[in-house]
């Protein structure tokens, strides 16, 4: 969130000024700029977790939509790939709702099969 509301005044404050307000080494918001601007200096974890993130992505749109996160666990490790069930799942932390977070797309169709199935 720092980051983004830094993102959006540079241009009229200055990055500096705004970094020591909000308590961010300058070098921070430097390094976070140049992983926006180059993917591959982001790190392992996260090159990683977009990479599951394409394969839970494949799976729900290869179901139409259909599968909860149990279902799409379940075909992922039919199809070989090692994953967590809990990292397919919707998680009630502070992170849920960050829009950086890697499965926050995720997280909200999870809530929207929550809401069917409580329908049904």
């Amino acid at each position: 969130m720092k980051m983004a509301f830094i993102d959006a005044r540079r241009e009229e404050l200055g990055i500096e000024p705004i970094c020591q307000e909000l308590a961010v080494a300058p070098s921070s918001y430097h390094q976070h700029a140049a992983r926006l601007a180059d993917p591959g200096k982001r790190s392992a974890r996260a090159r990683h977790d977009d990479e599951l993130k394409e394969h839970i992505r494949r799976v729900h749109e290869d179901s139409f939509g259909l599968y909860g996160s149990r279902k799409v666990w379940r075909q992922l490790l039919r199809d070989g790939v090692t994953i967590a069930k809990c990292t397919v799942e919707p998680h009630e932390s502070p992170h849920s709702n960050d829009p950086e977070s890697p499965f926050e797309e995720l997280i909200v169709a999870e809530e929207f099969f929550e809401l069917q199935d409580e329908r049904a």
